[in-house]
């Protein structure tokens, strides 16, 4: 068996053991950028991948992909994983550096801006420190890097739609679909209760900002890529609306 994951430290909450259950199990475990683990999953050069809403998005026609139901990652509210820092007393802000690779999260940001703010950015990637950045830039994207004043990404997504801010789902092909996964993908998680939820409080603030990651897939889940997939297509990023399938296990 081979399997793709994204390389990212985001993941790493439902990837604890996947190194030594791989290893222990024979798979061949491909660790990859997130777009690199949709683009070998979509060509059937691994079995099982662990990709982001938007490489599920793009499967539409491209197979009969499936949601391996079990661990999963979502961020309900505040996480502090996702900021946009803003160079202070501006006015209008026109560009930003961001220092990640990853498409479906700069996408995410793009909507929300867009939606909730009337802004369009461009975003130039730039791994520079935030006050570097921001002499360079009206603003700074940055991963796992929350600031005063900052916006948190993930909250400001649960408040304008309501949904968790889904991240990353195992996937399968439905005719290939193997059910001894199911219990590899638990292993690799280690969540001894799979309905945990991570809790995250900010006392920083005059405001406690709170938020949780959600970790088992359930309806919840379901919903907020159902309306996440809807978004996308509204702001032409895929060229369908992508139907949200689930193994049977």
């Amino acid at each position: 068996m081979k399997i793709a994951i994204p390389q990212n430290s985001i993941y790493n909450s439902i990837l604890k053991n996947v190194d030594d259950v791989c290893k222990s199990n024979n798979i061949e475990l491909m660790k990859v950028t997130p777009e690199r683990a949709g683009d070998l999953f979509r060509k059937r050069l691994v079995d099982v991948a662990l990709l982001s809403p938007l490489d599920y998005f793009r499967g539409v026609g491209k197979g009969d992909y499936r949601i391996i139901p079990g661990p999963c990652l979502a961020v309900k509210g505040y996480s502090g994983l996702l900021s946009l820092n803003f160079k202070p007393n501006l006015r209008t802000i026109t560009n930003s550096s961001v220092d990640f690779d990853n498409e479906y999260l700069l996408s995410i940001t793009r909507i929300l801006l867009a939606e909730r703010y009337d802004m369009v950015i461009e975003f130039v990637k730039d791994n520079t420190d935030l006050d570097s950045a921001l002499q360079k830039y009206d603003a700074a994207l940055l991963l796992n890097h929350p600031s005063t004043g900052s916006i948190d990404i993930t909250e400001d997504w649960f408040l304008s739609y309501d949904i968790p801010l889904p991240l990353a789902y195992w996937v399968g092909i439905n005719e290939e679909f193997d059910s001894e996964v199911i219990n590899l993908i638990k292993q690799f998680a280690d969540i001894e209760n799979e309905n945990q939820a991570l809790q995250i409080v900010n006392s920083d603030s005059d405001d406690e900002r709170i938020g949780k990651y959600l970790f088992q897939w359930n309806d919840i889940h379901k919903e907020a890529l159902e309306r996440t997939a809807d978004l996308f297509y509204y702001h032409t990023l895929v060229s369908e609306i992508a139907d949200i399938n689930v193994a049977e296990v």
